[in-house]
Order: structure tokens, then sequence, then C-alpha cells
């Protein structure tokens, strides 16, 4: 067998060997694959800024066009006190003396003045248990020459060690949102300059029915 093998062998001529292994080798080597290079695309979405409203302060043009009330352009004048058990109201209006027509919203400030000008101890509750002092806030458009009004209330009589209480000769009126005031004539004595203020209020509203009745009638 051995004898055999040895003579198949030497029947394949050489060149034929050769020719089949050139062959071979071309088959076996594989072409290198061509590679498409990968882009990647990154999209960045930059925010648009926040839409912001500028606050409308006293003297400047609200969304209507209209100004809020500024003290330079208002007087103040009490139009009515009563009182009874300890409990006094008196009534204050603001007038327009400006040339147009403004708006006024909210709560007065206030500061209680004594003689001499001198600063008195001032506390200022917003609203209150009674109907004249619960008034709701409203816009109140008040044309050249209308008024504006709001009620205050307060005791009057003495409380602890206090034989008396301090007497004010003047308040202080602050238009809501503005830094200016008007200076409005009093003579009340409220103890502990303890003040309950309702909300401003215009002529047409139900809260006129509030108002103390006019002074000296």
């Amino acid at each position: 067998m051995r004898t055999t093998s040895r003579a198949a062998r030497n029947l394949v001529p050489p060149a034929v060997l050769t020719a089949c292994a050139v062959a071979l080798a071309a088959c076996s080597s594989t072409p290198a694959h061509h590679v498409v290079p990968t882009t990647t695309t990154t999209t960045t979405t930059i925010p648009s800024p926040p839409t912001t409203s500028a606050p409308t302060s006293s003297g400047t043009s609200s969304s209507t066009g209209v100004t809020s009330c500024a003290a330079s352009s208002l007087t103040g004048a009490v139009t009515g006190t009563q009182g009874g058990a300890g409990v006094l109201e008196v009534t204050v209006a603001l007038h327009n003396v400006g040339g147009s027509t403004c708006t006024l919203h909210g709560y007065a400030g206030l500061q209680l003045i004594g003689a001499g000008g001198v600063q008195l101890t001032t506390s200022v509750h917003q609203g209150g248990p009674l109907s004249f002092e619960s008034v709701a806030p409203s816009t109140v458009s008040l044309a050249a020459g209308q008024d504006a009004y709001f009620n205050i209330g307060f005791s009057d009589v003495p409380t602890g060690a206090a034989a008396s209480c301090s007497t004010a000769t003047s308040m202080q009126v602050v238009p809501p949102g503005d830094s200016g005031h008007v200076t409005v004539s009093v003579q009340i004595q409220p103890c502990g300059g303890a003040l309950s203020e309702s909300a401003l209020f215009g002529a047409g509203s139900p809260a006129m029915q509030t108002t103390a009745p006019a002074t000296g009638g």
C-alpha cells in the first residue's frame, strides 16, 4: 500500500501542483471590507428666555393706560365721625386734584402725628369685625375732581395703667403703592395707636352705606 501511494503522488506533474498552489492562495485571500465612517449629528435647543411683566407702581401706566394715584395728585379730609360704647369710626376722603383719571386699590398706609409733628405709635390692622372695617379691596377708578373713601375704627378707652390716650392732630395717609403721603387733619385719641382700616372704595360702591355721618351732621 505504501508503494502504491508514492507512485500515485509521483504521477502528478510538478507544473500542475504549482498551478493548484497558486489557485488556492488566490481563493484564500479575502479582500478587506470598505468601512463607511458614521457621522453623529447633535442638535442643541436653546430655550427662550422667560417672559416677565414689570410690576405697576404708583405714577406709572398700567395695562389699561391709567396710572395709579400718587400722593402728589391727592388731598385728604375727614368727612364723617361717629362712635359709641368705646368704639369710634372716622371716614376719610381722598380727593383727586390731578388733571387725569387714576386708580386706587387696596389699603392706604397710616401714621398718626401728634402735636409738634411728633410721630405717635401707630398699629394698623387691615379689615376688622365691624361692617365699616370689613370692606373688601377693589379697584377704584378716580376721575379728576372725584373722591375715594376709607373708614378707620379705634377705641378711645384707656386700658391697664394708662389714664388717657395720646391725641393725634393729624394723620399721614400713603396711597397704595406710593411712597409719598397726604396729610389729613384729625383730632382723635386711638388708645395704643391701634387702628382698624377698611379698603378704599369709590362713591358708587355699596360700601358708602358704611361711612360715618358727615361731621357736624
